[in-house]
């Protein structure tokens, strides 16, 4: 019987190995059980965890669907203007650690997108049903040039508990259909459109639309909607500095043509959505050229300070 449990810990040990990759070897094609490299991508595909440093252009990082990984990045930078640089398979589990300071970076041309099914359009892309979770003591710089910064897909989940995250997108920073957990952290938002939003497609009736935030500082600088949930926006804690297309003294903004409100419960895909807004707590300031605090049915607030200009 001792035996028998010296081999079972045996067994374990070897399966909890971190498996270090570095992508300055990304070039040479590799193939093993826990990962494969061809062509410049690196295939994960075991239920492992991974240790990545090193630098590579025009490469790639693929997570196998159906999976349960740990990712721990370690100073990467990442770049590709041929396909999105971090994607997450469908189904997929990822634990992704932060480590030093890493950039993943999305250039690819915008004209694609409807041309292309290989447009991605996101620094990091997790498919439908998949999650992420966000953690660690470093900084994770991810840079959508055409499009989104962070996104995820039909029934997808992020969860963001420690860490800094600086976003830079020219459409939505960080966005997911279905539902977005930010516990902790530290989150620095410039976009060109939304900074953090869950809207689920119009024919998406799984996707819950919701955002929970109950702590961590938050940074946004949106030209649109700095945080918007289409079903429900729940905020329990946390910092919050928010400016949205050129503040309250804009002298361009157009209510019925634009919409640049700081928080906000509102969906244009779908009809008779009981939007409920609730903030339990928080510290607010708000320079937005619309509405700061908007509901399209109801707002609740029972605790929190509000700076609004």
């Amino acid at each position: 019987m001792s035996i028998f449990y010296l081999l079972i810990f045996f067994v374990i040990q070897i399966n909890s190995e971190e498996i270090a990759i570095s992508l300055n070897d990304i070039e040479t094609d590799v193939e093993n059980d826990n990962y494969k490299i061809a062509s410049k991508v690196l295939n994960l595909i075991s239920d492992s965890e991974y240790k990545i440093s090193g630098s590579c252009t025009e490469c790639k990082i693929n997570v196998n669907q159906n999976t349960d990984m740990t990712i721990t990045l370690n100073s990467i930078s990442l770049v590709n203007s041929n396909d999105g640089p971090f994607i997450i398979g469908k189904s997929a589990k990822v634990n992704l650690i932060l480590e030093g300071e890493s950039e993943i970076n999305d250039n690819e041309d915008i004209n694609k997108d409807d041309t292309e099914e290989t447009f991605e359009g996101a620094g990091i892309k997790f498919k439908a049903s998949s999650s992420l979770t966000i953690s660690g003591s470093g900084k994770l710089t991810v840079i959508g040039i055409p499009k989104n910064g962070i996104k995820g897909a039909k029934k997808s989940s992020i969860t963001i508990n420690s860490g800094t995250l600086s976003i830079t997108a020219a459409k939505n920073a960080l966005a997911c259909d279905n539902l977005i957990t930010i516990n902790g952290g530290t989150i620095e938002i410039i976009s060109d459109s939304d900074g953090i939003k869950s809207e689920p497609d119009s024919d998406d009736d799984d996707s819950k639309g919701t955002i929970i935030i109950n702590g961590g500082n938050i940074k946004i600088e949106s030209q649109n909607d700095a945080i918007q949930a289409a079903y429900k926006l729940e905020i329990n804690g946390g910092t919050f500095n928010i400016k949205t297309y050129e503040g309250a003294n804009s002298n361009t903004f157009d209510k019925d043509t634009m919409s640049a409100k700081g928080l906000k419960c509102s969906t244009n895909e779908h009809e008779n959505v009981n939007n409920q807004l609730i903030i339990n707590g928080g510290e607010f300031h708000f320079d937005t050229s619309d509405d700061s605090v908007h509901s399209d049915y109801n707002i609740t607030i029972t605790k929190g300070i509000f700076e609004i200009k």
